[in-house]
C-alpha cells in the first residue's frame, strides 16, 4: 500500500473509539489486561483495560513516563492495585537488557507479579488488526478508549506510516508511536483468543 493510504491510519475512526463506561459495562467486557511499550531513553507507555476474547476491547488507562523507564512508570501508576491485569502483552522487547537498570521488562513485571507475555508482528499486521476492530459507524465500534485517555486518542489522530523496504511500514514520526505500538499489544489476537469469558 501507498503511502496516501496509510498517511492518517486512524484519524477518521478515532471519534467513534471513545466511550465512557460505567462499572458494569466494563466488567461485563471480560479479563483485565495491560500492554507495555518501552522506548529509547527509559520511555515507557502502559495501557490498561478490559479484553473480551479476542474481539473487544476497552482501554481504561493510559501512563506515561519519558524518561525513568518502566520501574519508574509503575512506581508513578496507581490504576494497578485496584484493577490488575491477569496478563501485561508486551512487544519483543520484553527480554532486552534496559541501558537505565540493567533488567529486562519481563524481569521487572514478572517480580511484581504479573504474567507477562511477549507479541509481535509486524507494523502493517498490527495496523491492520487495530482498523478490524473499529469502524466509521457510532457505536459499533469493538475497540474503544476511555475519555481519559488523551494523549491515546491524539497520538491516534495523528499517527503516520510510510513504506518501508519490501512490504513493511514505518512511523513517520517517533513522537506518537509508542501509544499506537502500546495499543497494538493491547489488541494482539494470539493471546487472547484463548480466554473463555464469563
Amino acid at each position: 500500500m501507498g503511502q496516501i493510504a496509510y498517511q492518517r491510519c486512524f484519524a477518521a475512526y478515532v471519534s467513534n473509539m471513545i466511550v465512557e463506561l460505567t462499572g458494569i459495562d466494563a466488567l461485563n467486557i471480560g479479563k483485565v489486561i495491560a500492554s507495555v511499550d518501552l522506548g529509547v531513553g527509559g520511555r515507557a507507555c502502559m495501557l490498561v483495560g478490559m479484553a473480551g476474547g479476542s474481539d473487544r476491547f476497552h482501554v481504561l488507562y493510559e501512563y506515561y513516563d519519558d524518561g525513568g523507564g518502566l520501574v519508574e512508570l509503575l512506581e508513578r501508576q496507581d490504576a494497578l492495585d485496584a484493577l490488575k491485569p491477569e496478563q501485561i502483552l508486551i512487544g519483543n522487547d520484553a527480554n532486552t537488557r534496559s541501558v537505565i537498570d540493567g533488567v529486562t521488562a519481563r524481569e521487572v513485571l514478572e517480580e511484581r507479579g504479573f504474567e507477562v507475555a511477549a507479541v509481535g508482528g509486524s507494523l502493517r499486521r498490527g495496523i491492520a488488526r487495530i482498523r478490524s476492530l473499529v469502524t466509521t459507524d457510532p457505536g459499533f465500534c469493538d475497540l474503544t478508549i476511555a475519555p481519559r485517555c488523551g494523549r491515546l486518542i491524539s497520538d491516534l489522530r495523528h499517527v503516520e506510516v510510510k513504506p518501508a523496504s519490501g512490504d513493511g511500514l514505518e512511523y513517520v514520526s517517533k513522537d506518537a508511536s509508542h501509544s499506537v505500538d502500546a495499543l497494538r499489544y493491547f489488541v494482539s489476537q494470539q493471546l487472547v483468543t484463548s480466554w473463555v469469558c464469563v
